[in-house]
């Protein structure tokens, strides 16, 4: 916690809204309820790793459904998890990304009533409607959605770890120079996984020099580059 201070004290961290757990709470419920063996396994090892899927949904999608009417526990999930943020960060969230990006819009309000300023969404997004039936939405970058959230989606990625042979430095440069030509900010997608080394220090090593890398490639190609946090891009 004393490095996470450090680091927003710094400004080279800002803590924004992810949802309250990276876990389908709905999913979890009907495992422990139906004895789900998976579940059990997962619980007695400490671990998720092996949940997979209940049904369609995928563990990780906090906001997913099957039925409508869960949508009324993710309000309440959205709610507390606000609640929980302010009391830790000591200010309100600005930046909300959803887990596994699947919330439905009619939480938009309300997370916008609450603070919340942009939504991380989709460009194109199978909106899911309850019972398998979807609707097509889209979030142009920049743009306001309905309930007054400025809609931005990841148009880079940076993921070392996902493909050792892959040239990520170089498609992630391809990527920022496409979304400069057009107008708009690179809002880079990389997580953690990256740049940890408790299993493997040779991951994080790898991970922290190709993004040193790509760091350097980018201050070379663009000199003028500012690098700062999204909701400091689009207000």
């Amino acid at each position: 916690w004393k490095h996470w201070q450090e680091g927003v004290d710094k400004n080279l961290i800002v803590p924004e809204f992810h949802g309250r757990e990276h876990l389908n709470v709905n999913f979890l419920e009907n495992g422990l309820r139906e004895k789900n063996p998976f579940v059990i396994a997962n619980l007695k090892n400490k671990s998720w790793a092996a949940l997979g899927y209940f049904g369609k949904i995928g563990f990780t999608e906090a906001y997913s459904f099957n039925k409508f009417t869960e949508v009324e526990q993710h309000r309440e999930i959205i709610l507390d998890g606000l609640k929980l943020f302010k009391s830790i960060f000591g200010r309100n969230a600005l930046h909300f990304n959803a887990p596994g990006a699947r919330e439905h819009s009619s939480l938009h309000p309300i997370l916008f009533s609450n603070g919340i300023k942009m939504i991380d969404s989709d460009l194109i997004k199978k909106e899911h409607q309850g019972d398998g039936r979807f609707k097509t939405l889209y979030f142009p970058f920049g743009e306001k959605t309905k309930s007054g959230l400025i809609s931005v989606f990841r148009n880079c990625v940076f993921e070392p770890s996902l493909a050792e042979n892959r040239d990520w430095v170089g498609s992630c440069l391809k990527e920022i120079d496409i979304a400069f030509k057009l107008g708009k900010p690179a809002n880079i997608t990389s997580h953690r996984i990256n740049f940890v080394g408790g299993i493997e220090q040779k991951n994080r090593d790898e991970g922290l020099l190709q993004l040193k890398n790509l760091l350097t490639s980018i201050v070379k190609k663009w000199p003028d580059v500012q690098f700062d946090v999204m909701r400091n891009i689009i207000k």
